[in-house]
């Protein structure tokens, strides 16, 4: 690699020998080289003549010499006093060639005539580089750069699609994976372009060009939400790329579609970059993610810095490098990029699967005694406050306190085995150790969770005499915190998806999570990932008598001074988002109750309101008729659904997730 760096060093290193030849005459008008070749000649494809009479100089004459013309993506030829020569440039990359022999330069005048057709190519990017006449060969260094540039480019980008779309392939997960692979494949079209193997398509290489380019674009979006977990691509750039695709095809018919086409991509640019800088500038300042986001900045920039030679003749401007094509460096770049935070993530979760490999193998040496020992008298142990440094069972050093609640206290710690950080959640003992013995069982079962909307558990353990669960530490904060946000359709749609898919998984492994609600709902990266799933299967109500007072079934504390419905305590969940079924005891809590929860919360993030004047478990224990919520617009039919009294009634979290998709 390293020696290929040296030639192409030694390449543009060459300084061109001989003379430009600007000025030629196309008719009666003059044209003045590199130029566009309109408005002297017509916008659309089109034959041609350029004519010069050149004075040769003393040096010149009776020399055999070259005439090259760097960069022209058409058929050129050139003849003499009337006497055609051929054409030995590489003209796949735009390159045209022609010695002129002793024989004709024995005079003081040449009259020299270019015959060309203007192809659509040719029309968009005119004649970059002026005639050079030269004595001798000429020297073809942006040539040779072009070419061997584009080759391996389209080596590079081959090699990852291979490998990255045989790694999606191998395992559908890796989503982000697959998105590189077919940005790799479809970012082909460049040096496909470069090298001239778009040309036999006739018509249509403009528009494989301009599709290949568009969908590029999609996938590369696409790479960047996933990688970074920024949810799903905005619409509007989608439908901006869609437009260019779908006046591509349109342009093989009608030149000037064409040029709309390749001014969509070419204007869509600057919103695009502009939305890239808005998403990744905050993220490159701080997170856990800011190496990833400054590395997809930095092969933005290079792309941008790369393509400007070639964009810059699009809007007026001058050609820069002329036939120097270094916009294919911008290939390299992205795929590099990308690359390194594939592996970089992929090195990440293989360190995490190992280190869980040795925690597990360690628990289950060490686990099954403690437990058994330790559930019998864990009600007893007395509950101290845990100070910062403090290290909790030998492997996990405390931070600083998270929040507390009735079931415990949350920390933020430090792996001592590794210096990773992780939410650590005491659980206050349970005079019935046989509850205890279910919750430890739960969260085995949420342990083995794999899910990218579900924060799973990563360790659960006994340290300080009691029983703790250790979780990935989630920076968002909750939906509960984002209240302010609640009614903003275009923000809520996407997160809501999120959670249903959660519940979907969560459902399929036959958990019932029986206290969702925004707290529970944490925002990663702007991805909902649903927290404390099993837990509430400890948190049962004794079957009660409707006839007793709210008082006496332990509920008064869910009012608020000013009547709203907050927070119930950890061992009825919050009265607002629990089913009405559930009145009498959770024991037969089914997954219908969680759709009911998630409707409450849907509603409220799509209404901006809450779905019930007064909780429908309140007014069933006070033998009250629930009243209806206002029905939401047409497209949250699915919604409103879930709100049904009837669980019968309600969608299940599969038809929920395949609807809000």
């Amino acid at each position: 690699m390293w020696r290929l760096g040296l030639v192409l060093v030694g390449l543009a290193a060459c300084a061109p020998t001989g003379r430009e030849l600007p000025t030629w005459q196309v008719g009666s008008a003059t044209l003045t080289l590199p130029n566009r070749t309109y408005p002297a000649l017509p916008f659309r494809e089109i034959d041609f003549s350029l004519r010069d009479d050149v004075v040769l100089t003393s040096d010149e004459r009776g020399r055999e010499l070259s005439l090259r013309i760097g960069c022209y993506h058409g058929p050129l030829s050139l003849s003499v006093d009337g006497h055609a020569l051929a054409d030995q440039g590489d003209t796949a990359v735009g390159e045209h060639v022609y010695m002129l022999p002793a024989a004709l330069t024995d005079r003081a005048v040449l009259a020299l005539e270019l015959d060309g057709r203007l192809t659509r190519t040719a029309a968009m990017l005119g004649i970059a580089t002026a005639p050079r006449l030269a004595i001798g060969p000429p020297i073809r260094t942006s040539a040779v750069f072009d070419r061997y540039l584009a080759i391996a480019a389209l080596v590079v980008v081959l090699v990852f699609a291979l490998v990255w779309g045989a790694l999606y392939i191998l395992d559908r997960r890796r989503k982000a994976d697959g998105a590189f692979a077919l940005q790799a494949v479809m970012a082909s079209v460049l040096p496909l372009y470069e090298l001239g193997l778009l040309m036999p398509l006739g018509a249509f290489d403009q528009a494989a060009f301009v599709i290949g380019i568009a969908i590029t674009q999609v996938a590369t979006l696409t790479f960047v939400h996933l990688a970074l977990g920024l949810g799903r691509v905005p619409r509007w750039l989608l439908a901006m790329f869609a437009l260019q695709t779908m006046l591509a095809p349109i342009g093989a018919a009608w030149f000037p579609i064409t040029v709309l086409a390749i001014g969509v991509g070419v204007l869509g640019t600057i919103p695009l970059n502009g939305y890239y800088a808005y998403r990744l500038i905050p993220l490159a300042r701080r997170g856990a993610q800011r190496g990833d986001a400054r590395l997809i900045l930095f092969a933005i920039v290079f792309a941008a810095v790369a393509a400007a030679p070639l964009t810059l003749p699009g809007f007026g401007g001058p050609y820069v490098l002329g036939g120097w094509h270094v916009e294919t460096l911008s290939v390299f770049g992205w795929a590099f990029a990308q690359s390194l935070i594939l592996a970089r993530q992929h090195v990440a979760r293989s360190r995490a699967l190992e280190h869980t490999a040795l925690e597990l193998q360690r628990q289950v040496a060490e686990r099954s005694k403690e437990l058994a020992e330790a559930l019998a008298t864990l009600a007893q142990q007395p509950r101290a406050e845990l100070e910062a440094d403090h290290v909790i069972d030998g492997r996990y050093r405390v931070v600083r306190k998270l929040g507390a609640g009735g079931m415990g206290s949350v920390h933020e710690v430090r792996r001592i085995a590794d210096g990773e950080r992780f939410a650590l959640k005491r659980i206050r003992g349970h005079a019935d150790s046989s509850v205890l013995a279910r919750f430890a069982r739960e969260a085995q079962i949420a342990a083995e969770l794999r899910h990218p909307n579900l924060v799973p558990v990563v360790d659960v353990g006994i340290g300080d005499g009691e029983l703790f669960l250790v979780m990935p530490i989630v920076d968002g904060g909750s939906l509960e915190a984002e209240r302010e946000r609640f009614g903003d359709e275009g923000w809520a749609r996407p997160r809501l998806a999120q959670v249903a898919a959660g519940l979907e998984a969560l459902h399929a492994r036959g958990i019932v999570h029986r206290d969702l609600k925004p707290a529970n709902i944490l925002l990663d990266r702007g991805v909902a990932r649903i927290a404390d799933f099993g837990l509430a299967a400890v948190r049962e109500l004794a079957t009660v008598d409707h006839t007793r007072s709210l008082s006496d079934l332990g509920l008064a504390d869910t009012l608020s001074p000013d009547g709203a419905l907050t927070r119930a305590g950890d061992v009825f969940g919050t009265p607002r988002y629990v089913a009405p079924e559930l009145a009498w005891g959770v024991r037969e809590a089914a997954p219908s109750s969680d759709v009911f929860a998630f409707g409450v919360v849907a509603y409220e993030m799509m209404a901006g309101r809450a779905a019930f004047k007064v909780a429908p478990l309140l007014e069933r224990i006070a033998g009250r008729a629930i009243e209806r919520p206002v029905p939401l617009p047409a497209d949250g039919a699915m919604i409103m659904r879930c709100l049904e009294v009837d669980p019968e009634l309600r969608p299940t979290a599969q038809e929920l997730a395949r609807a809000l998709r």
